[in-house]
């Protein structure tokens, strides 16, 4: 059996879950535990299906070795990318000593859309060239004229001329 074959093999009980539409990240926790996010979801939720710790470090050392990465206690961690299921998954996984729980591993789903399926585009809250510092001094310009404003001490002095201009009644 070719070792892509057998990636796939392990991959196969996550496989129901990996294939849905709106799955964004497919979670194994330590304890053999397997949680979901999906779109739309707010938080992460509790899969019915279950891997046992064997499993889960066979599957982490199968990706490891797939990739051509060191999985061992001395370098306890991999993040690399492989398709599987139709789609693009980033994977990261972590054994012990590194993971006081056991071997533990997640992934992010990816997947290809149609041309006409475009991400979402998410405008600015303001015009790029809007510079916010010059935005800031404006505002503590205008702070500082309305305490000038309600000094009576500094009424006619430099500070009270410069806040005319501000609030645009200088003399002409």
């Amino acid at each position: 059996m070719a070792v892509r074959d057998y990636l796939e093999s392990k991959l196969r009980v996550l496989e129901p879950l990996i294939a849905a539409e709106d799955m964004i990240e497919v979670a194994v926790n330590g304890d053999g535990r397997i949680w979901t996010e999906r779109a739309g979801e707010s938080h992460m939720a509790l899969s019915d299906l279950h891997m046992t710790p064997t499993d889960a470090r066979d599957l982490a050392g199968v990706i490891a070795n797939r990739q051509q990465l060191s999985l061992t206690s001395d370098t306890p961690g991999i993040s690399t990318t492989i398709e599987f299921a139709g789609a693009t998954l980033r994977c990261q996984a972590i054994i012990p000593p590194a993971s006081a729980s056991g071997t533990v591993i997640a992934f992010r789903v990816f997947r290809r859309r149609p041309a006409e399926h475009s991400p979402k585009h998410f405008g600015f809250l303001r015009d790029q060239a809007t510079s916010l510092e010059d935005e800031r001094i404006a505002q503590l310009r205008e702070i500082r004229c309305l305490a000038v404003e309600n000094d009576d001490a500094v009424a006619d002095g430099p500070v009270a001329t410069v806040c005319s201009y501000v609030h645009g009644n200088h003399p002409a």
